[in-house]
């Protein structure tokens, strides 16, 4: 009985060894310095692009890992669509900043756009659309699901 206690409370210690090892190990470290400043920030944004009426709709029906071609279409408020010349792409993980990248996307018709991007996970990403020209700093933030590629 004295064995199988001991041995329980060295699996036990064991396993959380090994769990702090393996949090240490992944975390990214800071996410923000001032998350306070950065959250009134980034609500700062959304009501511009909401004040705007900006409209993003992201086209592709079916987003796979690897190589995608992202068509955006955006329109303003009046729902004609938005005459920038580009638009700027940050896509992120919610989970770390390992994957960030930012990506240029050209236009390819009356409020189309389109960025070639390289998803190597399947899960949620955010797409965080930055139309140049329209007024500083607004973004629009699209959430997607990238599924296996086939």
């Amino acid at each position: 009985m004295k064995g199988l206690l001991i041995t329980v409370i060295v699996t036990g210690l064991l396993i959380v060894a090994i769990s702090i090892i393996v949090g240490i190990k992944s975390f990214d470290g800071t996410v923000a310095e001032d998350p306070y400043e950065e959250g009134l920030r980034w609500d700062e944004i959304n009501r511009k692009a909401e004040a705007l009426g900006l409209v993003i709709e992201l086209k592709n029906r079916v987003i796979r890992t690897g190589e995608n071609d992202l068509i955006i279409s955006i329109k303003e408020g009046d729902g004609r669509p938005l005459s920038s010349p580009s638009v700027r792409i940050h896509i992120t993980r919610p989970s770390t900043d390992r994957y960030d990248m930012d990506v240029n996307a050209r236009r390819i018709g009356d409020g189309l756009y389109m960025a070639r991007v390289n998803l190597p996970l399947y899960g949620y990403w955010q797409v965080i659309i930055i139309p140049e020209g329209v007024d500083e700093g607004v973004r629009v933030v699209a959430e997607i699901f990238v599924e296996k590629g086939g």
